[in-house]
């Protein structure tokens, strides 16, 4: 079992603390917090509030904390919004807001290594993520799902994911959102337990009345 968190309000690592078990009906151990020993894990900051079509309305995109961590095949997967993107990561983010996934692979109960991934948009800001790896059977490379909120001056707020390709769109808005400026900060993305290889994604959208609906959806990548 482990533990991962972020610094606030801005960063470039990652704070990752393990749990030891022993046998049957001995205590557990939560062994000393560790920064992520190698490998890269890209800088992150407050995102902004997300504008939105018909309307000076902006929605807010919460902060740069995780939003939720796995621990599948290995690794720990996590995600965040963040308001800058690393060039290496992309050459034109959006200047409101942006998803950052990272992949943790523990090496011992004190050091790990880590890759960073980013969806950006210029139009559209990315926000609230949530991470679920899965994989088929027999099992030879996991592919992580994201689950993330959309919104642009173009596009109402609209859930969508990605699965390593471009972001698609699977419940799209109609209207601007008009209640008050916070949005659900708890996406929802799990394995299907039954599916190997498939993940359920639930998601925020803004609805024709100005409120917000929730949409469920399933993705094989």
């Amino acid at each position: 079992m482990y533990f991962v968190n972020a610094i606030w309000s801005s960063g470039s690592n990652r704070v990752v603390r393990s749990i030891s078990t022993g046998p049957l009906g001995t205590s557990l151990e939560l062994n000393p917090p560790s920064w992520v020993s190698s490998g890269w894990i890209a800088p992150y900051n407050l995102p902004a509030s997300a504008p939105q079509p018909s309307t000076t309305n902006r929605i807010d995109t919460g902060d740069d904390r995780l939003l939720g961590a796995t621990f599948r095949y290995g690794s720990i997967y996590t995600a965040n919004t963040t308001g800058t993107v690393s060039p290496q990561l992309s050459s034109s983010p959006n200047a409101y807001a942006n998803v950052q996934s990272y992949q943790i692979t523990p090496t011992s109960p004190t050091t790990s290594s880590a890759s960073s991934a980013a969806m950006a948009n210029p139009s559209v800001a990315y926000f609230f993520p949530g991470v679920q790896p899965v994989c088929g059977t027999p099992c030879t490379t996991p592919k992580v799902v994201l689950e993330l909120s959309a919104s642009g001056r173009l596009q109402p707020a609209s859930a969508a994911f990605t699965s390593g390709g471009s972001v698609t769109v699977f419940a799209r808005g109609v209207s601007a959102y008009s209640q008050y400026s916070r949005w659900g900060d708890y996406p929802a993305v799990a394995a299907d337990p039954t599916k190997p290889g498939t993940a359920w994604l639930s998601g925020e959208y803004a609805r024709t009345t100005g409120a917000w609906g929730t949409a469920v959806f399933n993705v094989t990548p």
